[in-house]
């Protein structure tokens, strides 16, 4: 099922309103994806997927986190050591894969903790995947639903203008 990217939006502004703090998750995605741009000099992260990374960030820091600059470190720390081959970028952050060869991640639903919540991630679900429940398992998770799901928005998706689930 492909959903629209502009459903996707409407999470991303979601996290934003959750997040508060004069806007600090726009203005950390601004600040990180000028970083890439004219300092990296990487252009190869689409905006949703830009997005993504900068969520999980927010949903497992979101308490400590006060300024854009503490957002662009933390986002340095956190993916500058990403494998591909042995990590998905999720909702939850790098995710280690089960078994080499398998897409199948060590990932759950909501943690205690995290900005994002279990009800948030199932208005999600319910919203993305009309014709399904949380219930149901889906490919590129473990156990079912939501978490399995949801959380491994897929990196390689990301590339293309609408959400793949």
């Amino acid at each position: 099922m492909r959903v629209p990217i502009y459903a996707c939006w409407l999470f991303f502004e979601e996290v934003s309103v959750l997040t508060g703090k004069n806007d600090l998750f726009r203005r950390s995605l601004q600040l990180i994806r000028a970083w890439l741009v004219y300092e990296a000099n990487d252009t190869s992260l689409s905006d949703f997927t830009l997005c993504v990374m900068v969520t999980a960030i927010f949903n497992q820091y979101h308490l400590n986190v006060t300024s854009t600059l503490q957002v662009l470190g933390l986002f340095l720390v956190d993916y500058s050591g990403y494998n591909g081959a042995t990590h998905a970028i999720t909702l939850q952050g790098n995710v280690a894969f089960l078994s080499r060869g398998t897409n199948e991640l060590h990932v759950g639903g909501a943690r205690a903790g995290n900005l994002i919540s279990q009800a948030v991630l199932d208005k999600y679900w319910q919203l993305f995947n009309l014709h399904q429940t949380p219930d149901q398992s889906v490919r590129g998770g473990v156990g079912g639903g939501f978490d399995a799901g949801y959380s491994n928005t897929g990196l390689a998706s990301a590339h293309n203008k609408e959400f793949t689930v």
